[in-house]
């Protein structure tokens, strides 16, 4: 597996994503690829978030800060 699955694995299996956000671990993304297409907001930026960190020139942290805001007010409309 990955380096960048890992990561994902780890903050997906934590308990938060099943408690606050009601997500079963059921059928979660096992690759960051798979994730970027999840339905689920918290799971589309997480593996954003990795995605971009894990380039071999990662973005600065703040066009990724921007990058996530603009993602989460389209995904709130």
């Amino acid at each position: 597996m990955l380096k960048r699955n890992k990561i994902l694995q780890s903050f997906l299996e934590h308990k938060i994503i099943e408690e606050k956000y009601n997500i079963s671990k059921d059928g979660l993304p096992q690759k960051v690829f798979d994730a970027q297409k999840s339905e689920e907001a918290i799971i589309k930026v997480i593996a954003l978030i990795i995605d971009e960190k894990e380039k071999r020139l990662p973005t600065e942290d703040k066009q990724l800060y921007r990058t996530i805001t603009q993602y989460l007010n389209e995904a709130a409309i």
